[in-house]
């Protein structure tokens, strides 16, 4: 039987191999180029920073390797829809379409060893491709975030390190299994599957700032946390009571180009404003890492358990 689902699944085994090798391979190569030309270009305390010299070293790393910033901003959404819609979606809608679910259980294999090993197996090779993808992205985001850090909770970080692919690969694998045996149809199954990941994918991103209580901290600096996940800021005045934009009749805002021009700041500043922001520090990232899987594991499991159940309603008709 395994070998049957194996020889069955071949075609998205070999796809994600494909890919995967790919993507080692361009990751492997710009890493290398990168760490070669962080250790030539940048300035030994300058960077990470906010001083212009290290602004304009990183915006000449960001050009660079603007190519790989692009691919891993799209996987997230790419990534993950992949395996549900085109994994998960036809595994059981396409045995049920050509009738091979039926001649299956009518040999000496039952219900529960065919969803076992279709939907084990499965499970097991998405999750493992999950965790590879997940160690090449970490790789080489750590090389370029010596001189360009990014915040812990984006989702071009956050949705491709740690084991979040593999828990969200996971998901909309379960995600598109589920809609295949409850419409019984491939292309119906490919549809909700995109559709509702598409959906998911930036409800979980809104969503992450309320996994815990964030952190208060008063500064004056506006961006002193170039890591953390920012929730809110507020200007806090001599008065001691937080606003959302200063009134300072000696810094008036008409003078300055905008909110984030340095003169302005600085006015402010002499006039014993503070920063106030509220944010979770990057210090956090594993346990948002942990509390996201926690939840996209639940809502596999009743996933799995929804395919299970229409799946033995279909061998009952």
């Amino acid at each position: 039987m395994t070998w049957l689902v194996l020889r069955q699944a071949r075609a998205q085994i070999i796809f994600m191999g494909v890919l995967l090798a790919a993507l080692g391979v361009l990751l492997l190569v710009t890493g290398l180029d990168a760490a070669s030309y962080i250790s030539a270009h940048s300035q030994r305390g300058v960077c990470p920073g906010t001083g212009n010299a290290c602004e304009e070293f990183q915006w000449a790393l960001k050009a660079r390797y603007q190519l790989v910033y692009m691919i891993i901003g799209i996987l997230p959404m790419v990534a993950h829809v992949l395996v549900g819609a085109f994994w998960g979606g036809p595994m059981i809608a396409r045995e049920v379409e050509r009738g091979t679910a039926k001649l299956a259980w009518t040999q000496s294999i039952t219900l529960r060893q065919w969803l076992s090993a279709k939907l084990g197996i499965a499970f097991l090779i998405v999750l493992i491709g999950g965790l590879v993808f997940s160690g090449m992205v970490s790789w080489w985001r750590n090389v370029v975030d010596q001189v360009y850090p990014v915040r812990f909770a984006a989702v071009d970080v956050f949705n491709v390190t740690g084991v979040s692919p593999a828990v969200w690969w996971t998901f909309m694998f379960a995600l598109g299994a589920a809609a295949g045996a409850v419409f019984r149809r491939t292309l119906a199954a490919l549809a909700v599957a995109v559709s509702v990941g598409l959906i998911v994918l930036p409800v979980f991103s809104f969503l992450r700032p309320f996994y815990a209580d964030p952190v208060r901290s008063v500064t004056v600096d506006t961006d002193a946390f170039p890591r953390d996940l920012l929730v809110a800021g507020m200007w806090l005045p001599p008065t001691g009571k937080e606003v959302a934009q200063p009134t300072s009749p000696k810094c008036p805002l008409s003078l300055y180009a905008d909110s984030v021009d340095p003169r302005y700041l600085q006015c402010l500043k002499g006039e014993g404003y503070r920063y106030v922001t509220y944010h979770h520090p990057s210090s956090r990232y594993w346990e948002f890492q942990w509390k996201e899987a926690a939840l996209l594991g639940a809502m596999a499991v009743l996933l799995t358990g929804v395919t299970v159940a229409r799946t033995r309603r279909l061998r009952a008709v």
